[in-house]
């Protein structure tokens, strides 16, 4: 039954006209044809009803791609979501390391390379997957966070720990705050 769900009903209009019309030129000829004029006749009603199979079973094709579509964006919504609310917290965590930072202190924070690669890594995968211009930016948001934060903290702990400066600190803070709002939209919460 649900075979033929999804076909038009112009398409069964134009069937049964088709079909009537051949049955009732059936019927009136029957006594009248020869063995080839049956042939032909079983023919032309065989093609009929073989372009009407075909149609009918494209459609259905059609029909369960389009839901085997959906179930897959479905799920692919759901990993996105999941993933991307996870890696946001996990950024915001990386850089809420650096919240205590004052002018004139030196970093005695070490920032593990793989930490950082793992965290580009998962911010390369949301950004592939995000659906809209709200879930980029705010991806994009966290990875220039994440890498502004990094190099900073890289420069100052590089030869030496060379304590911050003002700038420094007002930079760190504005990252952080930055990836705050990008965290709390991706978790869907107000600040």
């Amino acid at each position: 039954m649900t075979f033929w769900m999804g076909v038009p009903r112009a398409l069964w209009a134009y069937c049964a006209t088709v079909f009537a019309v051949g049955g009732v030129i059936a019927v009136r000829s029957v006594f009248c044809l020869s063995v080839s004029d049956w042939a032909a006749w079983v023919q032309a009603i065989g093609s009929i009803a073989a372009i009407m199979g075909a149609f009918a079973i494209a459609n259905d094709q059609r029909k369960r791609d389009r839901d085997l579509r959906a179930e897959s964006e479905q799920a692919n919504a759901f990993q996105y979501e999941v993933e991307a609310r996870w890696m946001s917290s996990d950024v915001l965590d990386f850089l809420n390391q650096f919240i205590g930072c004052r002018e004139a202190l030196p970093i005695s924070i070490k920032i593990e390379d793989n930490d950082v690669a793992d965290l580009l890594e998962r911010l390369a995968w949301c950004r592939q997957r995000a659906r809209d211009r709200d879930q980029l930016e705010a991806i994009g948001t966290l990875r220039r966070s994440l890498m502004q934060t990094n190099r900073l903290v890289l420069a100052r702990t590089y030869i030496g720990f060379t304590p911050l400066t003002d700038e420094d600190v007002k930079l760190l803070t504005g990252l952080r705050n930055e990836a705050l709002g990008a965290w709390a939209l991706i978790q869907g919460v107000e600040l």
